[in-house]
């Protein structure tokens, strides 16, 4: 042991000196299984798998973007109705923010439109007709149903 030290009895008596390699070792201090190896590779175990998709469903939620757009299940019709709410929450949202930035910087009027989905659009159309066919002029029905008529 080191020189300057002023045990009672040689290298029993040294605190820092042990007896048994395991102790040494700092086994039986931990438990083993803490250390084990584990397989990441290409066919990671069900723990981790649903780790990683609970994960990365938070970050997409944490960004405004539905889950169901990222795993998209083709049997019900959730796609469809994630993609809407995207498009008019988070979408829109940041479309106009972004233009009243670009208004305050660029000092000119600026219009960004958010290319709205197709469904959206039949419906809008539907809507002008009835409208039309209600004795409202074109120009006004589709103000109305949220076209830019100019």
């Amino acid at each position: 042991m080191g020189e300057g030290y002023q045990g009672g009895g040689g290298r029993e008596s040294d605190p820092r000196a042990h007896h048994d390699g395991e102790a040494a070792a700092g086994i039986g201090s931990t438990p083993q299984r803490d250390f084990g190896q584990k397989r990441l590779g290409p066919e990671p175990d069900g723990t981790t798998v649903d780790l990683r998709d609970h994960v990365a469903a938070h970050v997409l939620m944490s960004m405004g973007v539905d889950p169901a757009l990222a795993n998209p299940d083709p049997k019900t019709g959730a796609l469809q109705a994630a993609y809407r709410s995207f498009l008019t929450g988070s979408a829109s949202s940041l479309t106009r923010m972004v233009t009243r930035e670009l208004r305050r910087k660029l000092e000119r009027p600026i219009r960004l439109r958010f290319a709205a989905d197709m469904d959206n659009r039949r419906r809008r159309a539907a809507a002008v007709k009835s409208l039309v066919d209600a004795g409202i002029k074109v120009e006004r029905a589709m103000v109305l149903a949220g076209f830019d008529f100019q």
